[in-house]
């Protein structure tokens, strides 16, 4: 890459993790729907088929991303009926019962699980979710026919008298991939997160 092509990257990594510290705190409304702009923000940053800009970047400057993870592979309950997602997404730093991964590894680990009455399961990682989210729910495309995996995805509303809202494990996660995604820029930027 030419440094030209490099300062770009800096560019958009400046300016993405500004935007992503505005929509994270929207995002704190269970009834917004900011989180929708932190998945299209996720999918430039990290899923995009062409460029991901911070592994790119990250990748420029010799840096190798981390991420904390829960140490259970979800995969390891699959065959039972169920429906489940972690609390625990990602983290920055160190947890409790936290393994270390490489951001890649994150990016194609089970986050959540549904699994029908014949065991037949699918299970959900970050990419999946960014992806779907992003290009299926009219941030980056829209498409009008869901996918059975994004509706099984949408699954879990919230009813409060504030009215009701669904994606509640959707809108958990991307929060969550939002606030390691602003910490990881910081690191690749050389600033403190």
């Amino acid at each position: 890459m030419t440094p030209k092509h490099i300062a770009e990257l800096e560019r958009v990594l400046r300016t993405h993790r500004e935007w992503i510290a505005e929509e994270y705190e929207k995002s704190k409304n269970r009834h917004t729907t900011a989180y929708l702009k932190l998945a299209g923000y996720l999918r430039i940053l990290l899923v995009d088929n062409d460029m991901p800009v911070l592994l790119r970047f990250a990748e420029e400057r010799g840096k190798t991303l981390h991420a904390y993870v829960s140490e259970v592979d979800l995969r390891s309950l699959e065959g039972k009926p169920m429906w489940g997602w972690f609390g625990f997404v990602v983290s920055w730093t160190p947890e409790r019962e936290s393994v270390r991964v490489t951001a890649e590894e994150f990016l194609d680990r089970a986050i959540g699980l549904y699994s029908d009455c014949a065991g037949l399961a699918c299970t959900y990682t970050p990419r999946q979710l960014i992806k779907y989210t992003a290009n299926k729910e009219g941030v980056a495309h829209l498409d009008l026919t869901k996918p059975r995996a994004l509706l099984e995805m949408k699954l879990m509303t919230i009813a409060d008298q504030d009215g009701s809202s669904d994606s509640q494990e959707i809108k958990h996660a991307i929060r969550a991939i939002a606030a390691w995604t602003y910490n990881a820029i910081g690191f690749v930027l050389d600033e403190t997160s």
